[in-house]
């Protein structure tokens, strides 16, 4: 990517050629655009919005890969890119997919669904006002994200929909109240659920048959919470 963007400045609406050439005046803009400084510096605020740990210069990079590859299987010219401007909205959408896809990688890599939700229930890391501030706010935003997503995805073999979806509530409504139940570690989460499920589900039952509704609805709020995190941060793909 080394051709100057000044000297690209094409207004192809304007131009009449083969679709090859035009197609090949698109690249050409497209490459320029990707490879000056305002490509990175729009990388750089899709990173910091989505809080994904990458090198924005690289981003802009790959964006190209992807670009160029698909411009060169294409026998038509972009019907959207006519001019310069064109041409960033084009790319900056394909940079905002692109930092969107690290985002979701990086919450797929995470072993436990929890880790997100349990580090904002924690406090983990919290150290001011404002921070506390913002973290509550997010819990609230999830009840929100939790009801909606529980409609449309949630199921379990163990109980009801609306069991999961309950007990998922009942859980982010107990972070909120700030109830403590002792030590904030992963143990501390799961008696979190297993006292909302309790709390949710109050039907008699034995002991053992107990032990099951909570291995198998605990799983299941446990996903939902995770899913639900995972779209309040990660945000939602718009392609």
């Amino acid at each position: 990517m080394t051709k100057p963007l000044h000297g690209l400045a094409y207004h192809l609406c304007r131009v009449t050629a083969s679709d090859a050439h035009l197609l090949g005046l698109q690249r050409d803009l497209i490459e320029a655009w990707l490879a000056s400084d305002a490509a990175v510096r729009t990388a750089e605020r899709y990173v910091r919005w989505r809080s994904v740990d990458a090198d924005p210069a690289e981003i802009c990079n790959e964006a190209w890969v992807r670009l160029n590859g698909s411009l060169k299987r294409r026998d038509s010219p972009l019907p959207a890119v006519t001019t310069t401007d064109d041409a960033a909205a084009y790319c900056a959408r394909v940079i905002d997919n692109l930092v969107r896809d690290r985002r979701r990688a990086a919450h797929r890599r995470r072993i436990d669904p929890l880790d997100d939700f349990q580090e904002l229930a924690t406090g983990t890391g919290v150290s001011t006002s404002e921070e506390r501030v913002l973290d509550r706010m997010l819990i609230e935003q999830l009840l929100h994200v939790v009801a909606d997503m529980g409609t449309r995805t949630a199921r379990c073999e163990g109980c009801p929909r609306a069991v999961v979806v309950a007990t998922a509530l009942e859980v982010v409504h107990m972070v909120l109240a700030g109830d403590e139940g002792g030590p904030r570690g992963r143990e501390w989460m799961d008696q979190l659920i297993h006292t909302a499920l309790a709390r949710v589900d109050s039907a008699e039952r034995t002991e053992r048959a107990w032990d099951k509704r909570k291995s198998r609805c605990g799983r299941c709020v446990v996903e939902l919470l995770g899913a639900a995190m995972a779209e309040v941060t990660g945000g939602v793909d718009e392609r």
